[in-house]
């Protein structure tokens, strides 16, 4: 895939990724405090310009940095730290 930029996610990181993708769909969101999900959920988006090039590249690699945090403590401190 010539041009494109892929993450390489292994086995072990990928369950993880959907163990947290099916507790949050279960309300349990265990990175994020129900305040903060409640504050960024009601902020309107429909003037945000969001799907641009620059935006999609930097959740790439937030994403990838995400990924590679070796524990549930470790990928809270890093989503905290975010700006």
């Amino acid at each position: 895939m010539q041009g494109r930029n892929v993450i390489q996610i292994s086995a072990d990181k990928l369950h993880e990724i959907e163990y947290l993708l099916s507790q949050s769909l279960q309300g349990l969101h265990l990175l994020f405090e129900n305040r903060t999900l409640k504050k960024i959920l009601s902020t309107p988006t429909e003037d945000i310009d969001f799907f641009n090039f620059e935006n999609i590249k930097r959740v790439q690699n937030i994403l990838s940095d995400f990924i590679a945090q070796k524990s549930l403590v470790e990928k809270a401190k890093f989503l905290k730290d975010l700006d």
